[in-house]
């Protein structure tokens, strides 16, 4: 499953020649990352059609087809493989509500995953619930908050990870699946 990440001109504007080819407009903007049910990240050019996260050093690099038009966005995090995504005819309004749309999981099922997951003898991944939020932290590792993308998947901002929570034959949460860096690694709740 991916997650709807939206492109979008923000302002106010600081001028940037590197902007101004991919905006298509003389008055320039600066560009930002909105995801799902997350502040909006600004992105700092660093070549003609590419810029980088100063938080996360993750780069955009848009890809252009034969007519010099942009097709697509290469999401190039640190570690992990490259993710890219083709250009939408969505309006940037459209995109941006649907990427601010946050998904509201009632307490009982968060109350549900508060436990602890072994990934491996030494190390294990401990969710705690703190108001309507999910924390997770693995060992040795800061605590992260999860952001839900549904009511059984939860997406962690500062991995690029996601966790996804699943249940046995009588619906009881039995493990989570950490999904990040191209591998799926299940991890049984021992407790």
């Amino acid at each position: 499953m991916r997650r709807r990440v939206s492109v979008a001109v923000v302002s106010p504007a600081p001028r940037d020649e590197r902007i101004n080819p991919l905006l298509g407009q003389r008055r320039l903007g600066s560009l930002a990352l909105a995801e799902r049910g997350l502040p909006r990240q600004q992105l700092a050019p660093v070549a003609r059609d590419e810029f980088v996260f100063s938080n996360t050093g993750t780069r955009v690099r848009f890809v252009r087809g034969a007519d010099g038009a942009i097709t697509g966005m290469l999401l190039r995090p640190r570690i992990g493989p490259e993710d890219l995504s083709p250009r939408t005819q969505q309006s940037v309004d459209s995109a941006l509500a649907a990427a601010s749309a946050t998904v509201t999981v009632p307490g009982e099922v968060l109350d549900r995953y508060v436990g602890a997951y072994e990934l491996s003898p030494t190390f294990v991944i401990t969710v705690r619930r703190e108001g309507s939020v999910l924390h997770a932290q693995a060992t040795g590792q800061p605590e992260v908050a999860l952001v839900p993308e549904s009511e059984t998947r939860f997406f962690i901002r500062d991995a690029n990870a996601t966790i996804v929570f699943e249940t046995d034959a009588s619906g009881a949460v039995d493990r989570l699946v950490l999904h990040q860096g191209g591998r799926q690694m299940p991890a049984p709740r021992v407790r």
